[in-house]
Order: structure tokens, then sequence, then C-alpha cells
């Protein structure tokens, strides 16, 4: 696992602290690995891109995908034109090199705490659930439209049991602690509302989906889908990455220790969810889910 080349300049010292970039070097390569093995599964097609997000154009329907090579287009840029927004570069005057520009923005958006969680998460629930579950970033259409990060799909039942939203730090966690609890407090009622919401209107939509029928890929949207939210807070994310391996794929104990939180944090959404009267789609896909969770218990205690 890992067999990606140091590039110049990696720092190799052990007891040295990595910068952003090597931390999102070494992230980048355990995203390539979980890409391949994907990508090999299914008999080498290029279903995932290197950093194990789905690969929108295989979703053409000359690829056995649902779309034109014109929906594909559109949606591609329907991403740039979000990525010019975001990055607050929309309003450049004409000639302005805004691709250039978004590019530089993209590469330190990359190094930033959310993006390292985000891929920090994404491998250890793929270290920790690769047997049994499928753990993938999503297209980049359904990130910036659907507000989608990861999609995990049960090998078994072939159907995709939940989706997470952003993930990000809590950023009160450099304020003074009355400050903390009460940012803390309001950020967490917010994620809750925001999931109940979702839930009571139809679930979350992927539009760049797929299931597994007979162990065969099967690219289609995919409605009704409980979202949850994953949280760490920064103090924590420093920690993870300091202590993650990123050469081994077996989980360590501090890779755990984050993973049994998350679950956690799911288990206590998924109770949440059952006490409101949420959209018949949402809720058959939540009973799903639970029984998936006692699946994924069931996996990571084999660690």
């Amino acid at each position: 696992m890992n067999n990606c080349e140091k590039p110049f300049g990696y720092n190799t010292a052990e007891k040295m602290k990595k910068t952003p970039e090597e931390l999102r070097y070494d992230l980048g390569c355990l995203m390539a690995d979980i890409a391949e093995g994907v990508n090999k599964e299914f008999g080498n097609e290029k279903v995932l891109n290197d950093d194990a997000s789905v690969n929108m154009r295989q979703w053409q329907r000359k690829f056995g995908g649902e779309y034109s090579k014109e929906d594909v287009k559109s949606d591609e840029d329907m991403v740039r034109g979000k990525k010019f927004l975001f990055s607050g570069l929309s309003d450049l005057p004409a000639g302005a090199d805004k691709d250039a520009k978004v590019a530089a923005w993209e590469k330190r958006r990359e190094v930033s705490k959310p993006a390292l969680l985000e891929l920090a998460t994404t491998a250890i629930f793929h270290k920790v659930l690769g047997e049994k579950f499928m753990v993938v970033r999503s297209a980049t259409f359904d990130d910036y439209e659907n507000g989608v990060d990861n999609i995990i799909i049960n090998k078994q039942t072939g159907d995709v049991v939940c989706a997470f939203d952003e993930v990000r730090e809590n950023a009160a966690a450099n304020r003074k602690i009355r400050e903390d609890e009460i940012e803390e407090r309001t950020r967490t009622e917010e994620k809750a509302e925001k999931i109940k919401r979702k839930a009571k209107s139809g679930g979350t939509k992927i539009k760049y989906g797929f299931g597994l029928e007979a162990g065969k890929l099967i690219k289609k949207q995919i409605t009704g889908v409980p979202m949850f939210y994953l949280s760490v807070e920064a103090a924590e994310l420093d920690e993870l990455l300091e202590k993650m391996d990123y050469d081994s794929e077996q989980p360590n104990a501090a890779e755990l220790e984050v993973f049994d939180k998350l679950v956690a944090s799911l288990e206590s959404q998924v109770e949440m969810l059952k006490q409101e009267k949420i959209h018949p789609d949402v809720a058959r896909n939540l009973a799903n889910f639970e029984k998936s969770l006692i699946e994924i218990r069931e996996t990571r205690n084999k660690f």
C-alpha cells in the first residue's frame, strides 16, 4: 500500500512535523490506493479518479451510465462556475486568467484543514470497513450541488447505505472556553436541523451514484439517501494527522479512536431521525443503514 514516490524536498525525518503539503501528499497516496483497488475490482474501468472521487465522465451512456456527453459537460461547467463563485473570483474583469487563478485557489484549498480532514476520514473508513463496504468520495458535481462528500456502499447488499455531508473542523477550537462552548453548540444544532430538513424533504440525491448487483457495478442516480454529518475538532484533527499511519492498510490506535467517535455520532443521528416524521423513502433507507451499523460495529471489532 502507498507506493508513491516521495517528491523532492519531502521531509522523511520521522520526528519532524509534516507540512500541510506533505500531509496532503500522503493522504493523496492513500486516495490513489483506494481508487486503484476499486478500479481493479471492476475490470480496470476508471470508475474513480486518482483522488478516490467518482469519475463523472464514466457515467456517460457509452460507458454504461445514464447521461449523454453533453449532460456531463454541463455538470462540469456548473462545477467550474461554483469554483469561480466560492473562490471569490467570479467578478474578475474580462481577460483575466480566471482558470489559472482558480487553480491556485484550489491548490491552497487542498491543504486546508477541512480538506485534509475529509481525506483522512475517507482513509480511516476505508481501512476499517474496506472488506465489507466500499467507501468513496462523491463526484465533484454531487459535492458542489448536493453537499455530498462521501458515499458508503454495502458490498453484500449492493446498496448505498448513507452519505456524509461536508467534513470540517470545529472553527471555534481556538476561541475562549465560553465562546467555544457556545459556538460548538450552535454549529451542532445547525447541522442537526439541516439533516432533519433533508430527511423530511426526501433525503439526498446522488446524481453520479451506483450500486452493485451480483458483483456488477450499476451506474445510476440514487435518491432518498440519508445524509449525516461528520465532525472532528481542530485539536483532534492535528493529533490524528500527526499519528496516522500513511503506509499501512490496517488502522492504528489513533485512527480507531477517531473512527469510534464518528460512528457513535452516526448512531446518535440515526436515533434523532427516528424520532422525526421523515420521508418514507428516507425512512426505508435509514432502516437499512441501521442494519449496516451493526455490521460496521462487528467489522470494527475485528481490530
